[in-house]
């Protein structure tokens, strides 16, 4: 989503434009993505799709990201890195179905190949992402100040430190925003402010582990939640690089995904429209267990669950109309919604059921 590169570190920014929120400048990049809550994993995603190419995620994906991203930072940094890469790629797996791969979302191909390290930090916090209030936060990260210093390591300089946010000794409302993405009620879940690459590297220098370096940038009270499941890890012998792989003439182009099947949610998942020449019409986004027109094998390919669904966040909005909103993802000006997931998130105006059903 970026590309505000500094040698050594290839660091790109994971860029949300605001959606109602504070507008972006002319020439800052933009990906789109606004106000919409997307619940906690009911089971890890073990693939992500990389502009329609899967690609397993802790043995090949996370270390890949990591490499592009933050390539000579330490142990605790990378690890810190790797969560929110994570983050980001499941928010936009849960939400679209795939990731794309540059600076429109974060990046997978470059030119540094992960070395050892980057598969330790990828094992080492294999299927844990950020999230709170029953969501999944979005891992917002620029590159920062290259000249940050200790002891405080708070950025002062660079092109994008004024996305950085500080959220150390904060919780609840008190958390500050990132205004790289759209900046929702207080105490909004998907935007919990947005951390420095350099500065992680810098937090790691004076003593902070990877939970520390997080805390510092998104809050005190941020949850880093393992997702349920049982992903293929990559291997972590630190001492010795991987072997070499035997020349066998040109590799093999990947094969293409196979093809979505009539009913299925096979490249579908997270769509808010019905699969396409699905009969009767079918669906894979995340209401459609509640309102009973899932595809049949929905919870295979998306990890959706038929079980009870996520306990929803407390305290919840008490009051509010949805004059005028049924069906916006973004919150009214009382801070409550009237879309179909407010139920599940326990967030709906006072009015929804009388307004919008």
């Amino acid at each position: 989503m970026r590309l505000y590169g500094l040698l050594p570190l290839t660091l790109v920014v994971v860029a949300c434009a605001p959606a109602g929120g504070e507008p972006l400048s002319e020439g800052e990049p933009s990906s789109g993505r606004g106000a919409e809550r997307i619940a906690k994993l009911s089971a890890a995603r073990c693939n992500i799709n990389v502009n329609g190419v899967l690609k397993e995620t802790e043995t090949d994906y996370i270390p890949h990201v990591i490499a592009c991203e933050n390539f000579s930072a330490d142990l605790q940094a990378l690890k810190a890195q790797a969560i929110a890469a994570r983050s980001t790629a499941y928010y936009e797996m849960q939400h679209d179905g795939s990731i794309c791969d540059g600076q429109g979302c974060q990046a997978y191909t470059c030119t540094n190949k992960p070395q050892a390290i980057h598969y330790q930090a990828a094992a080492e916090t294999a299927q844990q992402y950020l999230a709170h209030a029953n969501m999944i936060t979005y891992g917002f990260y620029v590159s920062g100040d290259s000249g940050v210093s200790g002891p405080e390591c708070k950025d002062v300089n660079g092109s994008n430190t004024k996305y950085v946010t500080f959220n150390e000794g904060k919780s609840g409302a008190q958390v500050t925003q990132t205004k790289l993405g759209w900046v929702g009620p207080a105490d909004f879940g998907q935007n919990r402010g947005c951390m420095s690459q350099n500065g992680s590297r810098c937090l790691e220098g004076q003593g902070y582990d990877t939970l520390g370096i997080l805390r510092f940038y998104y809050g005190d009270d941020i949850e880093v939640v393992t997702a349920p499941g049982a992903c293929a890890l990559p291997a972590t012998n630190t001492n010795e690089p991987a072997p070499p792989v035997p020349e066998q003439g040109p590799p093999e182009p990947e094969p293409e995904p196979a093809p979505a099947t009539p009913n299925s949610c096979q490249g579908f998942c997270g769509a808010s429209n019905p699969v396409p020449d699905s009969s009767p019409s079918c669906y894979c986004d995340s209401s459609c267990l509640s309102l009973g027109d899932c595809c049949a094998d929905f919870t295979a390919v998306c990890g959706g669950s038929n079980s009870q669904p996520t306990p929803p966040p407390d305290p919840a909005p008490a009051n509010g109309s949805c004059a005028g909103s049924c069906g916006s993802s973004n919150p009214t000006p009382d801070g409550c919604y009237c879309d179909s997931d407010c139920s599940a998130f326990n967030d709906c105006c006072a009015d929804y059921a009388q307004t919008c059903n």
